[in-house]
């Protein structure tokens, strides 16, 4: 019996042996995805206030044409050709 206990023993020992390391490798994997999903979320944040930004900008774009400055109507003049 002391044979067979002692080989018992030992596959235990190596199963748990191996689920440690196991375990070390999916610790050290999920520090890893964590600090890859982290990363992420500082990307997300920086779009936090893109549409309200986009919002601003289509307003600004659609002023009518009297607010706007006006444009030269001399365009054309260094190539030599008149505005039409």
């Amino acid at each position: 019996m002391t044979k067979e206990h002692a080989a018992i023993e030992k596959s235990l020992r190596q199963a748990a042996e191996l689920a440690k390391a196991t375990a070390a490798e999916a610790s050290r994997v999920a520090g890893i995805e964590r600090a890859r999903a982290d990363a992420i979320e500082k990307q997300l944040a920086k779009f936090q206030d893109l549409p309200a930004a986009l919002e601003a900008a289509i307003r600004r774009s659609e002023i009518p044409l009297k607010q706007r400055k006006p444009v030269s109507k001399r365009r054309g003049i260094t190539s030599g050709r008149k505005a039409r």
